[in-house]
């Protein structure tokens, strides 16, 4: 009891001694202070709310010396109150820590420094930027490279100027006087190869690098497009002339007769569909769909990649570069790479462009004066013979309404009016990105709408986005990334020309109008005019053409260093391109024109989709030994690719509103079929570099193609490749003021060719096309579809490479040459059959040879040193390709005789020979006079195609482009030359 007694005592004591305490607190937080005093030394006014307060203050006598006297009159305010109006306007600042007012001196705004900037050789360099690390202050320094900032000492100070490697200096006592180095000579930039990187100073093969930088200076709706000009032994064309139209891609001239002459094209890893037009098929979902009925037709998946997502554009030419992609880099390989994260903190990038283009050099047209006066002149004349030169001829309603019948003043431009209207652009960008090295993402989006200058306002329009997600170890051995890029294109085609193809809108008459006084649409078919002389585009424009394409990329890659110079890494990725094309003919376009080709309303649909899986795991070993350093890459890929395509075609479904109704078709036809592809190969790299002037490297794949049958299922591709610097040799080292760089390179090597249907080593069955094939006994069978030919295997090409490269004055001046060959033997193509084996043809090898042998010419030069204020550096580019056939045994007798020459470049379509060989004028009649080719005597029909005249290609043999880049302070131009 007494125990409890005591417990309870204690309890109520320390009770009664906390509230004690919490009520002194409070009085001393709670208590008000009232002052009243003027021009007071502020130490007395110290005093007097210590005696007001239980508060302390804490200072050293040396911080009140500079302070100001203090006017105040205060009446019960709080100590916080009171505290901020004594420090008001003083050098001094406070802080409260229970209940004691500790004084401290404000801290002054950083001292100015002052410094000066050169360059090596004590120039100095105006206009750098002077930077607070971790900050956004900063200065530019003048025209002298002086410069003065506040900063206080032991700040880091960053100064970065285009041209110069950025430096950092800790600010110390004294002024900070820099010297900026040259910055990363372009001989060390970054390429990227097959699986690896190399720079253009130690690589053995033949790759051209196109950065962000050059790409960002072309307005461009496709990637490829901006390679246009800016590199050597790349020609590109458009396949048509609309917007978003398919581009042809030749890497130093074709290689094959017809069996594929596209490069690779993988986009972070990811292979894509690189035929061009080959994501929209027609109807019977057999081909890609060429455009002949629609003005721009085909689809290149490249249209829904954002051109400003790109960080390079690395071409791999020779068969040192491309020989590690085997069958696959016979036409080269080009691969993109995709802009990184940048470290620190989240940056938000917006941008918003638009304009307004005009087309350019159209023809000039007669106006309906001049052209009345022509037609007028032509009859008066007429016909010319033999005895006479002026036959005249009577105009007649029929072969003369535009004298006749028509206004005689109206006019219109038709070439303007079909193709040169005005085509607005739009185009937006956001990237976000930041991150730390251990991890960084980037996140993009972009919205492109451009419009044709065709008429009936075609337009491609692109949404795209993207997203990167880096992990880097603290320990640096453990490294991964996963990136997507997506993204959707609508196009809107233009309709011209629907079931008449011998007339155009643009060679319409000036005084042919498009409508008839009552306002109804005026046709000059039907009325008994010359046949296909007029044409009215305006039913067309009612007619819908459209195409949506989606595309999908994934990329992951994951790997981890065992030991120092040991990396394993895998590769994983996924992409897929779909496209939905439509095409509708509706009552409003039916007229007189397009009756024959197209008697009633009707719809084609097609669906085509192209999606591959690439696994590739590798292994990569570094190691130096002594001035040597030795690398080697081994590797694996598994690669999977499908491909779908369904076309239906609807005819006379009765209604515009069944135009998308299979059922209503009279009839429906429907067609479909699915490609599928699988590839694995083993490949390894063996890269020696001695003292970093003596280079070696050898490449070797074996690949395996599900297009061939067992027995050639797989082939063998190696190259070797090796440069000397020859600039860095003792003997040279007196001139390296002058010639700083200078490399001699060479390659040899294999690469192949699969590009052909697959399953071309079976016998493939078909349904029955007509009643008249395929029937037994009433019921539709089967029919054989195509002969098996199971020998068909790889076509091959050899290709021999040497190169110089040259660097002068710190390498402002850059010229880099190479002559290349390469050899294309065992052909594919299609050989004839005799028409008792029930086939007329089949693919197999031929033993004919195609020859490419060019020489490409790069020069870039700085024209400015690099101190000086203006910056103006030129790029120029040429190239010459060669293209023969080498050798074709049997042509004479062959299907291709008469579109094919030995010694002459292959076509690009057939028909490429005159028909009649032009011997000049007869000047008693005016008359032209051709050749008797056959020697009967006289020139006749008998005479046509007999050892005709040889026109060419039209792919071109001589291209290039020149670029000037000029820049003053914050401006820059940038003004492209291409030519072909």
């Amino acid at each position: 009891m007494k125990n409890s007694t005591f417990l309870l005592k204690m309890k109520l004591t320390i009770i009664l001694l906390l509230v004690a305490m919490m009520q002194v607190q409070a009085r001393g937080y709670s208590q008000m202070i009232t002052l009243k005093q003027q021009n007071a030394q502020l130490e007395d006014v110290f005093v007097e709310i210590m005696k007001q307060t239980n508060s302390k203050f804490v200072y050293s006598p040396p911080m009140l010396k500079g302070t100001n006297p203090v006017d105040i009159d205060l009446t019960n305010v709080t100590l916080e109150e009171a505290l901020a109006l004594c420090f008001e306007g003083q050098p001094l600042t406070y802080i409260i820590e229970n209940n004691t007012v500790i004084v401290k001196m404000k801290e002054l705004p950083p001292p100015p420094v002052k410094g000066r900037i050169t360059d090596e050789q004590g120039r100095p360099v105006p206009y750098v930027n002077v930077m607070i690390k971790g900050t956004t202050i900063g200065v530019v320094s003048n025209d002298n490279g002086e410069f003065v900032i506040n900063v206080k000492k032991g700040a880091i100070l960053v100064f970065s100027f285009i041209g110069y490697q950025t430096a950092e200096v800790t600010v110390g006592d004294g002024p900070v006087n820099v010297i900026l180095k040259m910055g990363t000579n372009v001989l060390d930039e970054v390429q990227i190869i097959g699986y690896g990187t190399t720079t253009k100073r130690q690589s053995t093969g033949t790759i051209a690098t196109v950065k962000s930088k050059q790409i960002e200076t072309r307005a461009v709706t496709n990637v490829m497009q901006a390679l246009q000009g800016q590199v050597t032994g790349v020609s590109i064309t458009n396949s048509n002339a609309g917007i978003g139209a398919p581009l042809s891609i030749l890497v130093r001239g074709v290689t094959s007769i017809s069996s594929g002459t596209n490069p690779l094209i993988i986009v972070d890893g990811v292979i894509i569909n690189s035929n061009p037009g080959d994501l929209i098929s027609d109807a019977s979902a057999s081909s890609a769909k060429g455009g002949s009925y629609t003005y721009t037709g085909g689809n290149n998946v490249l249209n829904s990649i954002n051109p400003n997502d790109i960080a390079s554009i690395d071409i791999l030419k020779d068969a040192d570069a491309t020989a590690i992609y085997g069958s696959r880099g016979t036409n080269g390989v080009i691969l993109i790479t995709t802009k990184k994260a940048t470290l620190g903190k989240t940056k938000v990038s917006v941008t918003f462009a638009s304009g307004v283009q005009s087309p350019v050099g159209l023809t000039e047209r007669l106006n309906t004066a001049e052209y009345l006066k022509l037609r007028q002149d032509a009859f008066a004349i007429g016909t010319m013979s033999a005895t006479s030169v002026i036959n005249p001829i009577t105009p007649t309603t029929q072969n003369a309404p535009d004298l006749m019948l028509w206004s005689q003043t109206a006019y219109t431009d038709y070439t303007k009016m079909e193709v040169g209207n005005p085509a607005p652009a739009y185009n937006a960008d956001v990237t976000i990105s930041g991150g730390t090295k251990a991890i960084n993402f980037l996140v993009s989006g972009s919205y492109n709408k451009v419009y044709d200058t065709q008429m009936f306002d075609p337009y491609q329009e692109r949404a795209t986005g993207r997203m990167q997600i880096n992990h880097t170890s603290a320990d640096d051995r453990f490294k991964l990334m996963i990136s997507t890029i997506f993204g959707i294109e609508n196009q809107k085609f233009t309709q011209l020309n629907m079931g008449n193809t011998t007339a155009a809108t643009m060679i319409n008459v000036p005084n042919f109008e498009l409508y008839n006084a009552d306002g109804t649409l005026n046709f000059g078919a039907g009325k008994g005019y010359t046949a296909g002389a007029y044409y009215n585009p305006m039913p067309n424009k009612y007619m819908e053409c459209s195409s949506k394409t989606g595309n999908l990329m994934l990329n992951g890659d994951i790997s981890y260093e065992f030991i120092k110079g040991l990396v394993a890494k895998v590769q994983v990725n996924y992409g897929i391109q779909s496209n939905k094309y439509h095409f509708l003919f509706p009552t409003a376009a039916l007229s007189v024109q397009t009756t024959s080709s197209y008697p009633t309303i009707s719809a084609e649909h097609t669906t085509n989709t192209y999606s591959s899986l690439n696994i590739e795991p590798m292994l990569t070993y570094t190691r130096q030994i002594n001035k040597g350093t030795i690398s080697a890459l081994a590797g694996a890929t598994f690669l999977d690719k499908v491909q779908d395509r369904t076309g239906v075609t609807i005819k006379d479904p009765g209604s515009d509103d069944l135009l998308y109704s299979w059922s209503s078709g009279k009839p429906t036809t429907a067609a479909s079929n699915t490609y599928y592809t699988r590839f694995s190969s083993v490949f390894g790299r063996l890269n020696f570099d001695w003292d970093k002037r003596y280079i070696a490297n050898f490449t070797y794949r074996r690949d395996g193609s599900s297009k061939f049958g067992p027995a050639n299922r797989f082939a063998d591709f190696t190259s070797a490749g090796a440069a000397w610097i020859f600039s860095d040799e003792p003997l040279l080292k007196s001139i390296k003021s002058v010639l700083n760089y200078g490399k001699l390179r060479g390659s040899y090597g294999t690469t192949g060719n699969d590009n052909i249907s697959e399953n071309l080593y079976l016998s493939l069955l078909q349904v029955p096309t007509s009643t008249y094939t395929g029937m037994y006994q009433g019921a539709i069978g089967l029919n054989p579809a195509t002969y098996a030919n199971e020998h068909v295997k790889w076509e091959r090409t050899t290709k021999l490479d040497i190169g110089l490269e040259l660097g002068f004055f710190n390498s402002r001046i850059m010229l880099n040459t190479t002559w290349y060959r390469s050899l294309s033997d065992n052909l594919l193509t299609t050989l004839t059959l005799p028409a008792q084996v029930g086939y007329n043809n089949y693919t197999g090898n031929f033993p004919g040879v195609i020859q490419n042998t060019g020489l490409e010419v790069e020069l870039n030069t700085q024209n400015f040193g690099p101190g000086s204020p203006v910056r103006w550096s030129t790029r120029f580019n040429i190239t010459h390709n060669e293209n023969i056939l080498k050798e074709f045994p049997g042509i004479e007798t062959s299907s291709y005789k008469n579109t094919m020459q030995i010694g002459r470049a292959l076509p690009s379509s057939s028909g490429l020979e005159m028909p009649f060989h032009f011997d000049g004028i007869d000047p008693a009649t005016g008359m032209p006079v051709f050749k008797d080719m056959n020697g009967d005597g006289v020139f006749s029909t008998s005479d046509y195609g007999v050892n005709g005249a040889w026109i060419g290609t039209s792919r071109p043999t001589i291209w290039g482009g020149m670029s000037n880049s000029f820049g003053y302070k914050g401006f820059s131009l940038d003004v492209f030359l291409q030519f072909s």
